[in-house]
């Protein structure tokens, strides 16, 4: 039998087995760190510098509001929304809202529920008048007799406001309050001061193609109408003639347009009610209690409105054909 042994290793053969094995080594670890600390071969370098991102500060008293995220007025109370937003622009053009209060040290929450939103609002209407002026709302009836309480017949609508996501994060904390439409539709013009010394923006009348006010719809009072209502009162159970209301209509109609003579160009003053079956009252003298009024001013025979007459002053009236 052929036996065959082979060689034992010698010192400088083992050697370069073990060098050859910690250079495999070495290969497997640099490719592993590679992997890891390395950059990723599909990611584009992107040449430029890097800045911080644009972040508005708190809004002032009078800013313009360019966009709005209102919310949901149809919303069950308990559903919860996030807290509305706003995003600010020029003056000089259209707008759909203006900032007419700012609390610095209020935290509003980023979600609210409605019946935790919707009372802010009242908040809101109250820190307005300063920001759009007032109406002198009562007009006296002589001494011993109470006076007529009128509200303006306007569609403004409140929106608190808060900090936006970019805001929060960079702990911004305060509320303002938003003056706008019920659509939010922009508008030309300022609310500023509208109601003491300026021209009310035709979207924030209240105005009516046709004298049937019960059977048509409210439009914008930049068109064409017929109706625009004034104001509006409550009387209480204590009478009083329906010629002395129409009075106290036809003074209060002055101070809306801010004039002297609210019947000038043809114009008529009359009451109506909106809860009766037939809104107008008829006519002549008779006693009204207990009942809600309203104050209108009617276009005359063959013209129609052009535009709001709140604020208007003694400028000639803004009547289409």
């Amino acid at each position: 039998m052929l036996v065959v042994c082979s060689p034992r290793p010698g010192r400088r053969d083992y050697r370069q087995v073990v060098n050859r094995r910690w250079f495999g080594v070495l290969v497997v670890v640099g490719v592993l760190l590679a992997a890891v600390l390395g950059p990723d071969p599909s990611t584009r370098r992107v040449a430029g510098n890097p800045t911080p991102a644009s972040v508005s500060e708190p809004p002032s008293i009078g800013l313009c509001v360019t966009s709005l995220t209102m919310a949901d007025r149809r919303a069950d109370l308990e559903e919860v929304t996030d807290f509305p937003t706003a995003v600010y622009g020029p003056c000089d053009g259209s707008t759909v809202g203006e900032i007419s209060s700012v609390d610095q040290a209020a935290a509003p929450v980023r979600q609210v529920t409605g019946a935790d939103y919707w009372p802010l609002t009242s908040q809101c209407a109250l820190d307005a008048i300063g920001y759009t002026g007032s109406i002198p709302p009562v007009v006296k009836q002589g001494a011993g007799r109470p006076g007529i309480l009128w509200r303006p017949s306007l569609t403004f609508v409140y929106t608190p406001i808060g900090p936006d996501a970019a805001q929060r994060a960079l702990g911004q904390h305060w509320s303002a309050c938003v003056i706008n439409s019920p659509t939010a539709h922009p508008y030309d013009g300022r609310l500023r001061g509208s109601l003491s010394y300026g021209v009310l923006p035709a979207e924030f009348g209240s105005c009516w193609p046709s004298n049937d006010v019960q059977s048509t719809r409210q439009i914008p009072c930049d068109e064409p109408h017929s109706v625009e209502l004034l104001g509006t009162t409550i009387l209480d159970t204590s009478p009083i003639p329906a010629d002395d209301v129409r009075a106290a209509c036809a003074v209060f109609a002055g101070r809306v347009m801010r004039t002297t003579d609210p019947n000038r160009q043809g114009v008529q003053l009359d009451i109506l009610d909106f809860m009766a079956p037939s809104a107008n009252f008829p006519a002549g003298n008779y006693v009204l209690r207990d009942q809600y009024v309203s104050c209108y001013a009617l276009a005359p025979p063959g013209s129609r409105f052009g535009g709001t007459l709140v604020g208007n002053g003694e400028r000639s009236l803004p009547l289409v054909r």
